[in-house]
């Protein structure tokens, strides 16, 4: 949530402080809860409530103490920092149709065209038995879909750092199969970290 300091000088005196905040600067309506706000004897305040990043704020004070309250300060203004954006989320290649027929433990996969170290690389991995997967460097399984406990199985991995053409997944079954590989490629992710947005 956005903040900022109300800060304003000492007037000769006052016991205290009144606080407006406003995004307007006639104060023709006022910031939810910052209405004449009694902030006590201060010079500073923090204004934290419903404040909102990348907008601009007018604030102002009265000095208070027993013999009444002062006229308006003059109006100072300010402009919240705006929330980092995150980065668009895009499908930047896919390379369709890696299809390993003849049965093999370490099947070759195209890559998209033009993959570079940044992307985040997912590849679906279906193949006509209920497979296991071995571990493979630099890609992280994070899922395995099973067809009807034996037909077909589905898993789904992602990489980090690889770029090329094609990817060997040397050893990637425990035993022969067959079936087909399909990546992609995206940008818009830490792709060391498929769960967070840049």
């Amino acid at each position: 949530m956005a903040n900022f300091s109300a800060n304003w000088n000492a007037s000769t005196g006052a016991t205290g402080y009144y606080l407006d905040v406003s995004i307007d600067t006639n104060f023709g309506s006022f910031v939810t809860g910052y209405n004449n706000l009694n902030v006590g004897n201060v010079l500073t305040y923090s204004v934290n409530a419903n404040i909102k990043a990348g907008t601009t704020y007018y604030y102002r004070v009265r000095a208070y103490n027993a013999g009444g309250t002062s006229g308006n300060s003059n109006t100072i203004s300010l402009t919240t920092t705006a929330c980092p954006g995150y980065a668009t989320i895009a499908l930047d290649g896919t390379a369709f149709g890696t299809t390993f027929t003849t049965a093999t433990q370490s099947p070759v996969a195209n890559l998209p065209s033009g993959v570079r170290a940044g992307h985040l690389l997912l590849a679906w991995v279906v193949t006509n038995t209920n497979s296991t997967l071995s571990s493979i460097s630099g890609w992280t399984q994070i899922g395995t879909s099973v067809n009807n406990g034996v037909d077909s199985t589905a898993h789904l991995l992602y990489g980090a750092g690889i770029t090329g053409s094609s990817w060997t997944f040397t050893n990637l079954f425990t035993a022969t199969e067959t079936g087909l590989i399909v990546i992609t490629a995206w940008s818009g992710f830490d792709n060391l970290n498929p769960k967070k947005r840049l």
